[in-house]
């Protein structure tokens, strides 16, 4: 291997000769120092390779021997430089292709941002840039530690912010700061707490106001839980803005029900296809009229980055999108199928009951008719209760 590199380096050339004369031939060179490697033969034809400086005189002992011959055009890195010689363009381009290699795996090619509720991607990308990191920016240099420090500093809605690189990929990750939204802003403004939803209450973690109901009671929605209003022991009243949690045990379900018949796609086979250049944000479409005239077709996206060598990545990803037609027709539902499909979406509806909740108990009850199955889940979760209610006064 290392040899190989030296030859291409050094410049090869390979030389045909009458087979007749490979005796010659092979005289002349040993006695001028010439090294050479026998290559195999075609035909009538004797052939050997020389390189580096050896070729001009390999050219020299043959013709002063006599020795007709045919040369090959040079291979290797010489050859290479006489081309780029007469093209200046191609110098150019070979310079910026090595600068690109050089620096693709150094420099910022994209920042996905996550956690962010209220803010958008591109306010986060701003405060970014603002500090100094976005597209482009040379990785070595940053301090990530300083970096992070200093969004959250310059941006009192910045809790914590973690810039963590995947490659060439920023992965920013954001929580953002909640500003208290209970502190009243008008100072006639106060409130009560209220129920949200039926329960039996376990544990107040209250601050201010006076309690309106205490442990184990079962309150209906709406019920008062905390007043903002507080009677004084010396007669008269003072107001309050009570803030925290209320825990109480809330009974929930949800009900699913599948058809033992529904509708399925039908694919027509007609596809359309269409494909785009993305570079940093920007993103090129190099077919703008595609796109397929149904009403009802599925879109699939696949996105494919460009890596040289198969190890340095460049900041161009190749987009392609596919339209696929279908119509939707009948088709009958098998009982277990049903049942897989309501359980299934049992599960995704639960879990959004149990956002706010901790789950205490469940039960899971079926039943079935001629037209379908019905899936009941029936939940104990613990969770707060308290809900604000404001109220002025003058």
């Amino acid at each position: 291997m290392i040899g190989d590199l030296f030859r291409w380096f050094a410049g090869t050339r390979v030389f045909s000769v009458d087979a007749g004369d490979k005796a010659r031939v092979t005289n002349e060179l040993m006695k001028r120092s010439v090294s050479f490697r026998a290559k195999r033969s075609k035909g009538s034809s004797f052939r050997f390779r020389v390189w580096g400086a050896s070729v001009g005189a390999c050219s020299a002992a043959l013709d002063g021997a006599g020795i007709s011959y045919r040369a090959e055009r040079y291979r290797g890195l010489p050859a290479v430089l006489r081309i780029a010689a007469g093209r200046p363009g191609a110098i150019v381009g070979a310079a910026l292709f090595f600068a690109c290699a050089f620096f693709s795996s150094r420099i910022v090619w994209d920042i996905r941002v996550s956690g962010n509720e209220k803010m958008s991607g591109a306010e986060i990308e701003e405060m970014l840039s603002s500090a100094g990191f976005t597209y482009g920016t040379y990785l070595p240099a940053v301090d990530f530690d300083a970096l992070n420090s200093r969004v959250m500093a310059e941006n009192a809605d910045i809790a914590w912010i973690s810039v963590n690189m995947r490659g060439t990929v920023a992965e920013v990750l954001v929580r953002e700061a909640k500003h208290g939204e209970r502190t009243r802003r008008d100072p006639g403004t106060y409130a009560n707490l209220v129920a949200r939803e039926d329960g039996r209450i376990r544990e107040f973690c209250v601050d201010g106001g006076a309690p309106a109901a205490s442990p184990g009671d079962v309150v209906r929605k709406g019920t008062l839980l905390v007043s903002g209003v507080i009677p004084l022991r010396e007669g008269g009243i003072r107001y309050s803005y009570p803030s925290g949690e209320i825990l109480a045990e809330v009974e929930r379900s949800v009900t699913v029900r599948a058809g033992f018949s529904s509708v399925k796609k039908l694919y027509t086979g007609e596809e359309k296809t269409s494909a785009a250049i993305k570079i940093f944000k920007k993103t090129l479409n190099l077919f703008p009229n595609g796109g397929i005239d149904a009403r009802s077709y599925d879109k699939i996206e696949t996105v494919e980055r460009i890596v040289l060598f198969g190890s340095v990545p460049l900041p161009v990803w190749v987009v392609r999108t596919r339209e696929a037609e279908y119509t939707e027709v009948g088709a009958s539902v098998s009982p277990e199928e049903a049942v897989a499909s309501a359980l299934s979406e049992l599960r995704d509806r639960t879990d959004l009951l149990l956002a706010d909740a901790e789950l205490l108990k469940k039960r899971v009850s079926f039943s079935v008719d001629e037209d379908g199955v019905t899936v009941t889940s029936s939940l104990l979760v613990l969770t707060d209760i308290s809900e604000i209610r404001e109220f002025e006064v003058r």
